[in-house]
């Protein structure tokens, strides 16, 4: 009977210990899912607070990006001051009717004398610039009104906003006479002109007040 009580209890021992194994076991596999989870968690928190740093990145570096393209526009195309011609308050005198400047990019306005028109071209300075005087050939930058004589209404005109109308002296594209009266005025000048009928289809004299604003010399002069 010994021999049986010693196997028997062998058995025991050995299903004890084997099932202690398997316990031992069971713990390790839930440990390491555990971790797993853990793990699994800080990654995903981590990805989270990537997650929301980046579209702040993303937004500081778009608004940085914005910020660069709204100043890169500034510096390489600045958009261009409007022209602003000043026009003073001029008595009339003799034929030439009393000019009055309106401000900002108005026309100036022309107030008639009454007296007759005269039968050739006249001309006055109401201001007199600074630099050389314009010649024949040069390229004269300039603004210009013209009213109808006997009315002052304006009917002529190349004056602000527009910008200066540029004109190669003597090639009769704006009239010979009117291209004549520009020669000798200086950048800054203000010169006023009355042409007679003899000028115009219409038959009606015009005074001009002409504003020269830039003066390039013929070339090789």
């Amino acid at each position: 009977m010994k021999p049986f009580l010693l196997i028997g209890a062998l058995c025991l021992v050995l299903a004890i210990g084997i099932t202690g194994c398997g316990s031992g076991d069971a713990t390790s596999s839930e440990t390491q899912e555990s971790r797993s989870a853990a793990t699994a968690d800080d990654s995903a928190s981590a990805t989270d607070d990537s997650g929301a740093s980046i579209p702040d990145d993303e937004g500081k570096n778009s608004g940085e990006d914005d910020s660069e393209g709204n100043a890169k526009p500034e510096e390489s195309s600045p958009e261009p001051a409007s022209p602003n011609v000043a026009i003073g308050d001029y008595e009339g005198e003799g034929p030439f009717s009393a000019v009055s400047g309106q401000g900002g990019n108005k026309k100036p306005r022309f107030t008639p004398t009454g007296e007759p028109a005269p039968k050739q071209v006249v001309t006055r300075d109401l201001e007199v610039g600074s630099g050389p005087a314009a010649r024949n050939g040069d390229e004269a930058s300039v603004y210009f009104a013209g009213a109808i004589y006997e009315t002052g209404k304006v009917q002529l005109y190349g004056w602000p906003p527009s910008a200066p109308s540029v004109i190669e002296l003597g090639t009769g594209l704006y009239g010979k006479s009117w291209e004549k009266t520009i020669e000798g005025m200086q950048v800054g000048g203000i010169r006023q002109v009355i042409l007679p009928s003899s000028e115009f289809a219409q038959g009606k004299p015009v005074d001009y007040v002409i504003v020269m604003t830039g003066l390039k010399p013929k070339s090789g002069a």
